[in-house]
């Protein structure tokens, strides 16, 4: 299934190094994230792994897409970002708080150190 991509998909996807086979197998092989207004997809390196066993020419390109999301809605993509560090430190946590195995999320914000100006 052919996707299309906004004007503000092409301009991040051009920035972000992502072309249309690279949504394609986001699309295909990923773990739908729950949001009540887009598809969301995240590519996880579980996903990753699991997509190398069955397209082993791709490795390359499956493992560079692993902490990859892509959002669409309908058949059109809006965007395509990678995760950043902080964003899954961030998702672990809520994960984790939602399961209630962490009371608070204090701990993540120890770790940061403020920039003195």
């Amino acid at each position: 299934m052919c996707v299309r991509l906004t004007r503000h998909a092409i301009a991040r996807a051009q920035q972000r190094a992502f072309n249309n086979c690279d949504v394609e197998l986001i699309r295909e092989y990923r773990m739908p994230v729950p949001d009540d207004r887009n598809e969301v997809y995240f590519m996880r390196k579980k996903d990753v792994v699991a997509a190398v066993t069955e397209l082993p020419y791709a490795q390359e390109r499956l493992e560079r897409l692993g902490g990859c999301t892509a959002v669409l809605a309908g058949d059109e993509v809006i965007t395509v970002y990678r995760a950043s560090a902080s964003a899954k430190k961030t998702t672990a946590a809520t994960r984790r708080l939602g399961s209630g195995l962490i009371t608070s999320n204090r701990r993540w914000r120890r770790g940061r150190r403020r920039r003195r100006s």
